[in-house]
């Protein structure tokens, strides 16, 4: 959670600096007292702002993906309960009836066992 809190603070700084340098060069543009010299740099600059910006958006998407992902997935309330013993919790019994079970997904047989036909 931190490390998201740092990337979107870094992005915030990047678009910044995106910003500063594109009204450095429409400025040099409007005036025309710009030399290519100072044109280069600013577009290197912006270039450089522009990638790192899209570079902290990815690394955010990535972990709001990745945790968005969890959070469907298997970790639900109830399996949430049951890894840390609370209410909902699963036996180590009943765990290994259910691992026994004949049936798989949606009513088919399991058929990765040997003998079974």
């Amino acid at each position: 959670m931190e490390t998201a809190k740092q990337l979107r603070k870094l992005r915030t700084l990047y678009a910044w600096g995106a910003a500063a340098w594109t009204a450095c060069l429409l400025l040099g543009a409007v005036a025309g007292g710009s030399t290519t010299r100072q044109t280069v740099v600013l577009l290197g600059l912006l270039a450089v702002f522009l990638t790192l910006v899209l570079w902290t958006t990815w690394c955010l998407w990535e972990a709001g993906a990745t945790a968005s992902g969890r959070a469907r997935g298997a970790h639900t309330g109830a399996v949430r309960a049951a890894h840390a013993g609370g209410v909902g919790a699963v036996r180590p019994g009943v765990r290994a009836a259910r691992a026994q079970r004949s049936d798989g997904p949606a009513g088919f047989a399991r058929r990765d066992r040997v003998g079974e036909g």
